[in-house]
């Protein structure tokens, strides 16, 4: 699959791109951003052109009632910035690698 132009998530809404146990799910041109997501979770694919989520609460609240953003196993081609996260970004349970970020980190971004 590939995502040309950019992605844009809507305030509320959840976008999801494969799983803990996808591989090569596609890439992301022209980055991926969002404010106020229900959920956005991307897996193993590359995204070109950075990454800026803000902010985000699930108006059904997950399970646990949390809700949770997870950009996971990926190559991200651009800057990485996190932050306002609570709790901090972190591996994660699955204790996989840190995304593989070309650009810069900022924020609480920075030691994942």
């Amino acid at each position: 699959m590939r995502i040309s132009g950019g992605l844009w998530i809507r305030s509320g809404a959840t976008f999801v791109l494969g799983s803990e146990q996808s591989s090569n799910t596609g890439t992301i041109d022209d980055g991926v951003h969002a404010t106020d997501p229900a959920s956005v979770q991307i897996h193993f694919a590359t995204i070109n052109g950075g990454l800026d989520v803000q902010g985000g609460s699930g108006a059904f609240g997950g399970p646990f009632d949390i809700t949770w953003n997870a950009i996971e196993d990926n190559t991200i081609h651009g800057s990485l910035m996190c932050s306002g996260n609570s709790p901090q970004p972190q591996v994660g349970d699955s204790e996989g690698s840190p995304n593989d970020v070309t650009g810069r980190k900022f924020g609480q971004c920075t030691k994942v």
